[in-house]
């Protein structure tokens, strides 16, 4: 008689269990299938050898990307902050938010602003980063082959700061003119700046091989 009162209580419970389960199941499924899509959902624009491209982000970030550049970006910011990755050189006016930090991620080195205006230069083939502050401020920080994140400096405005790759050397210099941000109306200008410097930014700019036979002369001042 137990047995039976048993598997008749059990009978009634089952469609309610089973549909709990059901229910569950496809809400995890749900659930993991939007977290997948949302780490996956990137954007990436490149920009030509023969043009500066403009992009906006989802919250109404600025960039222009210098030629021969990219921008790796979410379709949608989640999380605590803002971030992009820069391969090349890009001019960036970011929308403030003192809730989520704007993170340009360039090779070793991270950029970190709230609401600001700045340039970065990072070329896989350069030896150096630069990254000039138009207006705002903004933090310098470097991740380790372990991923960890150690705080450089706080940029002011008007400041350069040259971040060699080879030897992790920084230095910090003042923004005399408009010649590391002028690209963007496209022009290039040159002050005192070594004709080595000089021929780089050319054959990015024109898309050709220039070589200097007499290596006596890299190092001249145009």
């Amino acid at each position: 008689k137990f047995i039976k009162i048993l598997t008749r209580v059990a009978a009634i419970l089952l469609l309610p269990v089973l549909c709990f389960g059901l229910y569950m199941s496809f809400k995890y499924q749900s659930a993991r299938y939007d977290q997948v899509s949302v780490n996956q959902a990137y954007n990436e624009v490149f920009s030509s050898v023969d043009a500066i491209t403009k992009v906006t982000l989802p919250d109404g970030s600025k960039i222009w990307l210098n030629r021969s550049s990219s921008l790796k970006y979410p379709a949608i910011f989640h999380g605590n902050s803002r971030s992009v990755e820069l391969n090349g050189e890009g001019y960036f006016e970011v929308v403030s938010d003192s809730k989520k930090p704007f993170i340009v991620k360039a090779g070793e080195i991270q950029i970190k602003a709230l609401g600001t205006t700045f340039n970065v230069m990072a070329y896989p083939d350069e030896d150096r980063i630069e990254t000039s502050l138009i207006k705002g401020q903004v933090e310098l920080e470097r991740s380790d082959i372990d991923g960890n994140v150690m705080p450089l400096l706080k940029m002011k405005q008007t400041d350069l700061v040259i971040f060699q790759k080879s030897n992790h050397e920084i230095s910090v210099h003042s923004i005399l003119d408009d010649s590391y941000f002028s690209w963007t109306n496209g022009k290039l200008v040159f002050n005192r700046a070594p004709l080595s410097e000089v021929t780089r930014k050319l054959s990015r700019w024109f898309n050709v091989d220039i070589r200097i036979q007499d290596h006596e002369i890299l190092e001249l001042q145009y």
